[in-house]
């Protein structure tokens, strides 16, 4: 009677134990299946350009989500196209492209906003009104234009006095930069010219 009580018990903690160890089973399935194709987008592409001494190894990092975004299901368009690494692998939270195209686009287009603020006195907001086709398409041309190589398995180099690393942190800066300028219209007297909220 006893032994019937402790194992009636013990069977929910066994279920458990079971369903734990075959989803780790799966997780390390669908590494192991990534790891033999040379890795994933950002192991590919970034991982090398990011290397910093006591920062977190990037496998512990990786979540069950990151397992199901770089599995071959959500990628057969590796197989359509022939690339190395699939657009939901790359464009997941943790892939190569997001913070890279968000990097770029946040670089050039602060350049180009306080150009522009320079030459006409439009504050971001009016520079967005006035033109939304060529800031859309200019951001479109930076997002195909990174993921492309990202796609192919292109590894993120060095190129002259630019460095790989440094390009991400500055991307970082400029970012701030871009929020900077969406919130300085509304900072009284900083601005020559006042914020038009018709946008035109």
């Amino acid at each position: 009677m006893a032994s019937t009580l402790m194992l009636r018990s013990t069977a929910p903690l066994v279920g458990k134990f079971q369903y734990a160890s075959s989803t780790r089973r799966a997780r390390v399935c669908l590494r192991s299946i990534v790891s033999a194709k040379g890795g994933d987008s950002y192991e590919k592409t970034e991982a090398p350009a990011r290397e910093r001494q006591g920062v977190p190894e990037y496998k512990d990092r990786k979540s069950e989500v990151d397992d199901v975004m770089t599995s071959p299901e959500l990628n057969k368009d590796t197989e359509l196209f022939g690339t190395e690494v699939g657009v939901a692998d790359a464009m997941r939270f943790q892939g190569a492209a997001p913070e890279l195209i968000n990097s770029r686009a946040a670089m050039i287009g602060f350049v180009l906003a306080v150009v522009a603020f320079s030459k006409t006195g439009k504050n971001i907001y009016q520079q967005i009104g006035s033109w939304p086709q060529p800031v859309f398409a200019v951001f479109a041309l930076i997002a195909v234009g990174t993921l492309v190589p990202i796609l192919r398995g292109t590894e993120r180099k060095d190129f002259g006095p630019f460095k790989a690393d440094a390009e991400v942190i500055l991307g970082r800066l400029a970012m701030i930069g871009i929020v900077g300028l969406f919130w300085l219209p509304f900072v009284n007297g900083f601005y020559l010219y006042p914020v038009n909220f018709t946008l035109t």
